[in-house]
């Protein structure tokens, strides 16, 4: 059952207008602030109010060019103060309005229910002034027509770089100092021949005249000749190694020449192998089984129990796993199960769109929130990690009802408190459009439209 609350009679809105605007980069959003009352001429303080606004062109009844709503909330004073261009869009794109075209006014309608809903019952409707039309001083940022400039660069003809040509470039490989380009290389089988068919040239210890060649053959290189065109045994044991080894995998005789004590030739690392590594297995035993069991972790020093033979691991209002303990419950094997709420919270709408996605559990808010698409508080609960989602609300009933243990752990460590005032979003779906909610101002459960923005809490369980 959904809870609407109305207020009679007819409001009264007054209002201000205030925009932020530069030469360079003007915002595509203007700030909006109004004060709400009753038909009693009393405030509407600290409340959720739903709100719809028009641009409206030419005159107080023109044509609306863009249309948003938003669900800001009063203060104290009954101010709302909401930045228009910002909501979310029903009509219109407010960042192609053309400001220079004619006179332009706002139209603001307000439902000052609870929640902020969609029955308008407040309207108020004014011109904007010069100061909006600040956003216009956009159309300065291009410049019209083109901007002609011929550069000429400069020649320079005294520098020496002016003067190299493609034979000095040629002869860059050479080897001596002449760049005579009589040098060359060339290779036959395991031969390489370095020609000189003219001139002279001299490396470090002789000079060579024209016909003067010389010949490195592999034989001079190393001791035997490796004529393939990959790195293998042979290749290897001509760099220096003591013993050849002709087969093409590394294996146990491998690594046996690398200087390992004892070669174990099976195929794979068993508990005879780790233990040929030096580990000491249990008490000086080997364990021959195929799993790392209770065993096997015992003899590596993890400890088994809590402490003192006890399974309890937790209480109510522990901090522990990034939130506190706020239920607790035993399985029918004695095993601790519960949950944990998260040490923080956001607002956010269950759906921007109203979408089924057929998260209809009431028990289990870790399915629901899998189920739950396109949905602004499933990415927040997600995002603080895997295993945090959005509580039943059935779980979320069990918050406000143990919120005394939770509530007393966050203050305790300086964290956000469960609201006394707030309405919460569980996971569970309702209809197509509404979800349920959990009103913790007075106890109550319900349903409400998705696109509401309230206060989402992340639970945990173990």
């Amino acid at each position: 059952m959904k809870k609407i609350t109305r207020i009679l009679g007819i409001g009264l809105l007054t209002f201000g207008l205030s925009l932020s605007t530069a030469f360079a980069q003007s915002p595509d959003k203007m700030s909006y602030q109004a004060v709400v009352r009753n038909a009693s001429d009393a405030l509407v303080t600290s409340t959720a109010v739903g709100m719809q606004i028009s641009i409206l062109q030419g005159s107080a009844t023109g044509s609306a060019v863009y249309v948003e709503t938003q669900s800001p909330t009063t203060n104290a004073n009954g101010l709302v103060s909401l930045e228009i261009g910002t909501g979310t869009v029903v009509s219109g794109d407010f960042t192609t309005i053309d400001w220079a075209n004619g006179t332009y006014f706002i139209k603001t309608e307000t439902d000052p229910t609870t929640a902020g809903g969609t029955n308008y019952t407040i309207t108020g409707t004014s011109q904007l002034l010069s100061v909006p039309y600040a956003l216009h001083a956009n159309v300065a940022d291009s410049i019209v027509g083109g901007v002609s400039v011929t550069e000429t660069d400069p020649t320079y003809t005294a520098s020496e770089a002016a003067n190299i040509t493609t034979t000095d470039i040629t002869n860059l490989s050479n080897l001596s100092g002449t760049n005579t380009g009589d040098q060359s290389i060339s290779r036959t089988g395991t031969t390489v021949t370095l020609s000189n068919s003219g001139g002279t040239f001299t490396d470090s210890v002789n000079t060579y005249t024209a016909g003067s060649n010389i010949t490195i053959s592999a034989s001079n290189v190393i001791s035997a000749t490796d004529t393939d065109t990959q790195l293998d045994s042979m290749g290897i044991a001509n760099l220096g190694f003591i013993t050849k080894d002709t087969d093409t995998q590394l294996d146990s005789t491998d690594i046996a020449g690398l200087g390992f004590i004892t070669v174990d030739t099976d195929t794979q690392l068993d508990s005879t192998g780790v233990a040929s590594l030096g580990f000491v297995a249990g008490a000086h035993t080997v364990d021959t089984d195929t799993q790392l069991d209770s065993t096997d972790i015992a003899t590596m020093g993890f400890i088994t129990s809590a402490g003192s033979g006890s399974t309890d691991k937790f209480y109510l209002g522990q901090d522990t796993l990034g939130g506190i303990v706020y239920y607790i419950y035993k399985d029918a094997t004695g095993t601790q199960h519960g949950l944990i709420v998260n040490k923080n919270e956001s607002t956010e709408q269950w759906q921007a769109t109203g979408t089924l996605t057929n998260a209809d559990r009431t028990e289990d808010g870790a399915y629901n929130t899998t189920q739950m698409t396109s949905s602004a508080a499933a990415i927040y609960v997600t995002s603080l990690g895997v295993d945090w989602y959005l509580p039943s609300i059935d779980e979320l009933v069990l918050l406000y009802y143990n919120r005394f243990s939770a509530n007393k752990a966050l203050r305790a460590g300086g964290n956000t408190l469960l609201s006394s005032t707030g309405t919460y979003w569980s996971s569970t779906e309702y209809t197509t459009t509404d979800a349920f909610l959990f009103r913790f101002n007075n106890g109550h459960a319900g349903t409400y439209l998705k696109n509401t923005p309230l206060s989402v809490r992340a639970v945990r369980a173990f």
